[in-house]
């Protein structure tokens, strides 16, 4: 069975690319640096004291500083690796786990195969509020669970 802290999305492109999923493991890595005093000076303005209004703007901070470079997914990943390394975080043992990583195309069909439902959604995590662009990953999202 997958373990709780993956997520069954499949049919992306990033499930081919071994690392966390940004956003939520840039959440987690705070949260466990919690209490610290966050001083970065390359990405934040000021240094911030991890407590629950400062990892929210150094969430923020950081999210903004990584849309303003236009970072790949794997300049992303040496960037949350940056902040672990910061926050004194093992971050080399949480891309072993696996933790908050999406599922690869093995691990979802060892669960379909195990009887997991796996269902469809959109292929980028993208929804355009225009119809056609939105209609137009449809297919995209159908083929690629069909490859699994």
């Amino acid at each position: 069975m997958a373990s709780p802290s993956r997520t069954s999305t499949s049919g992306d492109r990033r499930s081919f690319f071994h690392r966390p999923v940004f956003d939520v493991m840039l959440s987690y890595l705070l949260w466990k640096g919690r209490g610290q005093l966050l001083s970065w000076p390359q990405v934040l303005p000021q240094a911030v004291a991890l407590d629950d209004p400062g990892r929210r703007l150094a969430t923020r901070e950081i999210r903004q500083a990584a849309r303003r470079s236009a970072l790949s997914g794997r300049q992303k990943g040496d960037l949350l690796a940056a902040l672990a390394a910061r926050l004194s975080i093992n971050y080399p043992t949480l891309c072993s786990r696996r933790l908050l990583h999406l599922m690869n195309p093995d691990e979802v069909r060892e669960v379909a195969a195990a009887g997991v439902e796996v269902q469809l959604h959109t292929h980028h995590h993208r929804v355009s509020r225009r119809r056609d662009l939105f209609m137009g990953s449809y297919p995209k999202s159908v083929m690629a669970l069909e490859t699994l």
